[in-house]
């Protein structure tokens, strides 16, 4: 043994994960007609966690400077994402 915890002990047990994905369902129903399920409240944490993550990248790259050129933003551009166009700054 390492020392370091397990990636099962990161894991939420059933009861908290349940919890987590009725809180999900409470916010995000309201947004839509369509009777959302425990899977698509899943798919949604999924989702917003990602695209959180991105922010945090963009936001980093932007302090230390890695913007691109390229008039797209900076990040994961895996097709997974799609990159947010950014206006080309004549200056």
């Amino acid at each position: 043994m390492t020392g370091g915890l397990s990636p099962a002990a990161d894991m939420p047990d059933d009861a908290s994960r349940d919890a987590f994905l009725e809180k999900t369902l409470q916010v995000w129903q309201s947004r839509t007609q369509r009777r959302l399920t425990k899977e698509d409240a899943r798919e949604i944490a999924e989702n917003m966690a990602g695209f959180i993550s991105i922010l945090q990248e963009w936001a980093a790259e932007e302090r230390l400077g890695k913007g691109t050129d390229s008039g797209v933003a900076p990040g994961r551009h895996d097709g997974v994402v799609c990159a947010r166009e950014v206006p080309n700054d004549p200056a």
